[in-house]
């Protein structure tokens, strides 16, 4: 808000004095959010769409409106003051790149740099899911030890927790089944028949995420929330074992009745160690972590990039093999796409960008093997 000089009249006896108070500047507050899709889930190079509501007192200036994602990416919008107490932004666009659960954040500044504090979505429009839309998938069995704190029926519970479950989408949904028991405390667990999960999020090589309906003791009407990890696949930073984090809670209240990490977010990584049994991460196409060599494809760049024309891409494979390039806009819409046969080594190949308007855009090169993506940005 901006400052503001109030000024008071006061009188006193036969005269009249202006007293000038000077209020300092305060923040912003922001008040809703609207998500699109209102589901929370959307899939990999789809898109989410956020509307932020804000309240301020403030009669000119810009407010500038900054969303992060939770990816690595923020989006941003600006609202011109109007003198009005309550401002909306409409909606703002994000293509999803990368598969995962993240925490969606915002933050409301002023023309005078005072800023709102950073706002997570609320309950319903805190976390943004991006599934994956292949043929991965993953399962696991065994058990593991979880802490006092976990199991609300019995808080000072700490031991075996067994669990089987089997995560894979097809053309209706993500199909599988989970069961989940602790010996001794009747807390039996297990999928509703038949099995429709939320979603399923591969992040990286290793990690997924998934969510569902389940029952406990054979009633009811719960959510459970898995994280997992795969130490069989090359993927850093889990310690060297397989991980595992299981929530159920109901959806109606929030009300929690098994946490293995209590007071976690619900994109929190996996911390807790399988003694026995296994975990697998499977994905369709060549793994590989940030900074390291395809196996296929690489070498992958743009020029000029940033583009005010056509764009030459320039990629590496190891052998011949077949291609699919796609380009797609911030909202997810496929604007370009070239298909064939790549030559061993270095192939070119000719990205039409007319007639498409300034921005940032996703190139998606899908191979036999792998799936490579990178920015490309059009400045006009």
């Amino acid at each position: 808000m901006k400052n503001k000089i109030l000024t008071a009249i006061l009188v006193i006896a036969s005269f009249t004095s202006f007293i000038s108070v000077c209020r300092a500047n305060d923040a912003p507050s922001v008040t809703s959010l609207f998500l699109v899709p209102e589901s929370g889930i959307t899939y990999i190079f789809a898109s989410a769409s956020l509307n932020v509501t804000f309240g301020d007192d403030a009669t000119t200036g810009t407010y500038t409106v900054t969303v992060d994602w939770g990816d690595g990416s923020t989006s941003s919008a600006t609202v011109a003051s109007t003198g009005a107490t309550s401002y909306t932004t409409g909606y703002i666009h994000h293509a999803c790149i990368t598969s995962g659960v993240f925490e969606i954040k915002v933050t409301v500044t002023d023309g005078l740099g005072a800023s709102s504090a950073e706002v997570p979505g609320t309950s319903t429009y805190q976390y943004i899911a991006v599934a994956i839309q292949d043929n991965d998938f993953t399962h696991q069995g065994g058990w593991f030890n979880t802490v006092a704190g976990s199991l609300a029926s019995n808080l000072s519970y700490s031991g075996r927790v067994n669990l089987g479950s089997i995560c894979r989408p097809n053309g209706n949904g993500n199909k599988g089944d989970l069961d989940l028991s602790i010996n001794g405390e009747n807390f039996v667990v297990t999928t509703i028949t038949p099995v429709a999960w939320d979603y399923l999020t591969i992040s990286g090589c290793c990690l997924a995420m998934f969510r569902g309906n389940v029952t406990v003791n054979g009633s009811g009407a719960y959510k459970v929330l898995v994280a997992l990890t795969d130490n069989g696949t090359p993927c850093s930073g889990f310690g060297g074992n397989n991980k595992v984090r299981v929530k159920i809670y109901n959806p109606s209240n929030n009300d929690i009745l098994f946490d293995s990490q209590p007071g976690n977010a619900d994109n929190a990584l996996p911390t807790t160690t399988f003694q026995q049994g296994n975990v697998q991460v499977h994905v369709h196409y060549t793994c590989r972590l940030d900074g390291e060599q395809a196996e296929n494809v690489f070498d992958m760049m743009a020029y000029p990039n940033p583009s005010a024309g056509n764009t030459l891409l320039r990629f590496t494979t190891a052998s011949a093999c077949g291609y699919h390039l796609n380009l797609f806009d911030m909202v997810g819409q496929k604007v370009f796409e070239a298909q064939g046969i790549s030559a061993e080594g270095e192939n070119a190949l000719s990205v039409s960008t007319s007639g498409l308007a300034a921005g940032i855009y996703h190139l998606r090169l899908n191979t036999e093997n792998e799936t490579v993506a990178m920015k490309l940005v059009i400045a006009r």
